[in-house]
């Protein structure tokens, strides 16, 4: 059996960046500037993509079994690097 993964929600960061008409929001974790997962939520304000990136961030905290990514490169199809526009 493996072992139990506890999380908390200040594992997470929270990075956000203005793309045409709307705001994307990601999270990222261990230091990295990628998207967790190579999920981007999006809003139609910052505040909006932040919060849902929060909400995600919940979701994680109570089922961590829905982190996929083992902290190593995922190879074809991941996630470029994105910069954080403030």
């Amino acid at each position: 059996m493996l072992p139990a993964m506890t999380i908390d929600r200040n594992d997470f960061g929270i990075q956000t960046e203005s793309r045409g008409a709307r705001w994307v929001a990601w999270l990222t974790r261990d230091g990295s500037d990628k998207p967790l997962d190579s999920v981007l939520l999006c809003g139609q304000t910052r505040d909006e993509a932040e919060s849902n990136a929060r909400a995600w961030a919940d979701k994680l905290v109570a089922d961590p079994v829905l982190i996929r990514s083992s902290g190593r490169s995922r190879g074809v199809g991941a996630q470029p690097s994105l910069r954080t526009k403030a």
